[in-house]
């Protein structure tokens, strides 16, 4: 692997480039500018009725990323966070006075429960639309940077995906 060297004490592929594969302009100054991201790879998998597990293999790979870089992606990250819940909060106000306007005696547990579950709305779509706002942004999103390494590209052929297997 000669984009990458392992890090025996931390368990991760570092990267060796020290240019940024999100703006391809900026070099990142010190390890911690980069972006760590975990690949999984899928061994084994039981489905049973009443049982289910999946064992998988992980792999933290880093891809080289410039301050400046890592600044847009972070404060992307906080501001759909945000904006998700914001989001949701709005859409709980007024779920709130639809409920008190038609019943005069709603149910407690159903608010707190649709407040939840409007607030996790929220939050899911604030994270759909952050990958819609580092783009704005003239960068590449984190997985998209990350395909730009011909390694990982070879795991992800080779049946390696960033989503996390579930049971």
């Amino acid at each position: 692997m000669d984009t990458h060297k392992f890090n025996e004490q931390l368990k991760r592929f570092e990267p060796v480039d020290s240019k940024c594969m999100y703006c391809n302009t900026g070099k990142s100054q010190t390890m911690t500018d980069n972006c760590f991201i975990p690949i999984y790879k899928e061994n084994d998998r039981t489905n049973i009725v009443v049982y289910r597990s999946v064992k998988f293999n992980k792999i933290l790979l880093g891809i080289s990323r410039c301050p400046q870089c890592k600044k847009i992606h972070k404060t992307t990250a906080i501001w759909t966070k945000f904006l998700g819940v914001l989001f949701g909060i709005v859409l709980s106000v007024i779920f709130l006075y639809l409920l008190f306007s038609w019943f005069r005696n709603p149910f407690v547990i159903l608010i707190v429960l649709v407040i939840g579950v409007l607030i996790g709305v929220g939050l899911i779509i604030g994270h759909l639309i952050e990958d819609w706002f580092v783009g704005r942004r003239g960068i590449l999103t984190k997985r998209d940077g990350a395909m730009g390494y011909g390694i990982v590209r070879g795991l992800i052929n080779d049946g390696w995906t960033f989503d996390k297997p579930s049971a």
